[in-house]
């Protein structure tokens, strides 16, 4: 034996099962030995203490079972465990509790600590002292890598300059992670739930090893949950800065309808047919004015923190959307209306209103995968058809926008994201109108669970109405490592080779490769991503 075995073996009173011993100091309950019970019997004041604490440990388990963060057959046994160690050794002895052996404790069933659709699991075991108990969760996404090209030096990515957004494969040159927090920090006796939601966002060249930047404050905010009955019994109030219903096409990095910001609302209301959010966010520009002054010693100085506001200009954003709307088999509907009211401005600035209207249709069992089919409006300041109103635009200035995207998460080896859009945009001035088209996908050919192949193909065309028609095409192919069989599994390890060749008008645009004047070019590197 060990010494720690020892000790263990003179504490356990005769009679009395290893295993039964053992499971009573996982529960934090003390073992009398034959010198402490009879110091036991002798002291009245220590048996009362003893006491007082058996109780205190079955109010505990108690508490656990009524907010069911163990199962009823959990409670039961340990329960019953606990008052059959105690009438074994005539009473618990008073004192500290050893410290829990978590593989040994009751389990706690998973749930979700914090009221968000993207809700984390709790890692709590349900043991008396334990810091866990606070459903503190980490998350967050990275992508990073390294790459050069063909002419020489490093590596250089294509997108042409009015569209709003690139075919991202072995075409991202930067490092950029986000970093997320989430913790449940109350639970009432009645059930509601408070949790909190901080994210910053980092992001760097990648060009060396020690690289500074300032870190993007992009969510914080408060969520409650499960205060009211009825149709609001999974409702979620909100404030603050956050993420909100964003949706996306991965493969080009497009969150076409988003709404994230600065705000405040309730989403979720069950009616029953569907569920109902309203969110109210506020777009803001404050800029201040410095001045020149001469000091008593005759020296220029200026005054910048005088807070002489010059410009006050503010845009609210009233954002009302029903989802889950079961409309056919396998198919629901999103519909949405973001309203924006340009307000106060001390700058004498007449600003403008706006709204964004959206209509999604998703639909699963299409060729084995899911399809979206998304028609898009704005007008106004609500023309930019993103989380950004622009309130210097008038009721003629009008963008059309329709999105369709195909996702196969995995059908026999295969899995594939593809999309198709078409934007267009009227009544600005002329210089800046122009449509946007582009088509392209990314099948994955998956050898197994972990070793796969991508090859994305992506093509963007932008017709001016001023100027020649701008078009780019890429081709990457990318054999990497992966984290499972899916087309969303990650980390992924990857290596990649990129082509890339765009036109005239393009480069004339802006639009620039490794070498001057060329209009294609060929990259190649190394990237990982992940999300957890």
């Amino acid at each position: 034996m060990t010494p720690d075995e020892t000790a263990r073996a003179a504490r356990r009173p005769r009679g009395l099962p290893a295993a039964a011993f053992t499971l009573a100091l996982c529960l934090g309950v003390q073992v009398a030995g034959p010198g402490e019970a009879q110091a036991q019997a002798a002291g009245a004041a220590t048996d009362a203490a003893a006491q007082d604490d058996l109780q205190k440990r079955l109010a505990y388990l108690q508490g656990l079972r009524e907010r069911n963060l163990i199962t009823a057959e959990d409670y039961t046994l340990y329960r019953r465990r606990i008052l059959d160690e105690v009438s074994s050794r005539a009473g618990p002895v008073a004192g500290p509790a050893v410290p829990p052996d978590r593989a040994n404790g009751p389990m706690v069933q998973q749930r979700p600590s914090k009221p968000s659709a993207a809700g984390f699991m709790s890692r709590d075991k349900g043991l008396p002292g334990l810091f866990d108990d606070y459903a503190l969760d980490f998350s967050g996404y990275l992508r990073a890598g390294l790459g050069g090209n063909a002419e020489g030096g490093d590596q250089v990515c294509f997108q042409l300059p009015a569209a709003r957004s690139k075919y991202r494969l072995g075409n991202e040159c930067e490092v950029y992670s986000e970093l997320q927090f989430d913790a449940l920090v109350k639970e009432s006796k009645s059930g509601a739930r408070f949790s909190l939601t901080t994210l910053l966002a980092y992001v760097v060249e990648g060009e060396g090893d020690f690289e500074t930047t300032d870190p993007a404050f992009r969510q914080a905010w408060v969520g409650a949950q499960n205060l009211f009955g009825g149709a609001w019994e999974n409702a979620i109030f909100w404030g603050g800065k956050r993420f909100y219903k964003r949706n996306d096409v991965h493969i080009i990095d497009f969150y076409y309808w988003d709404a994230t910001g600065m705000g405040a609302g309730v989403e979720d209301i069950d009616l029953g047919w569907g569920k109902l959010s309203y969110a109210w966010f506020r777009n803001s520009e404050d800029d201040f004015d410095s001045f020149d002054i001469r000091d008593s010693l005759g020296s220029i100085r200026t005054i910048t923190d005088a807070r002489i506001q010059v410009v006050d200009r503010a845009v609210s954003r009233h954002d009302l959307r029903l989802t889950d709307i079961k409309v056919n088999p396998g198919g629901t509907l999103m519909v949405g209306g973001d309203v924006r009211v340009s307000e106060e401005s001390r700058d004498g600035f007449d600003g403008k209103g706006g709204f964004f209207l959206n209509v999604q249709h998703n639909q699963t069992g299409v060729l084995g995968g899911s399809n979206a089919l998304t028609l898009q409006y704005g007008q106004g300041a609500g023309a930019t058809l993103s989380n950004i109103p622009d309130d210097t635009l008038g009721a003629g200035v009008k963008t059309y926008r329709v999105i369709d995207q195909f996702n196969l998460s995995r059908l026999g080896a295969f899995s594939a994201q593809a999309v198709v859009l078409y934007e267009h945009q009227a009544g600005a001035a002329e210089e800046s109108r122009r449509d946007w088209f582009s088509i392209g996908g990314r099948p994955t050919w998956h050898y197994n669970e972990n070793v796969a192949v991508a090859l994305e193909i992506g093509h963007d065309r932008v017709m001016p109405e001023i100027g020649s028609t701008q078009t780019l095409t890429k081709v990457t192919l990318a054999p990497m490592l992966t984290a499972g069989g899916e087309f969303f599994d990650r980390p992924q390890l990857r290596l990649f080779v990129t082509y890339a060749d765009w036109n005239r008008a393009a480069r004339d645009a802006g639009l620039v490769g490794a070498g001057d004047g060329d209009t294609h070019d060929i990259t190649f590197g190394a990237q990982i991503e992940a999300w957890w």
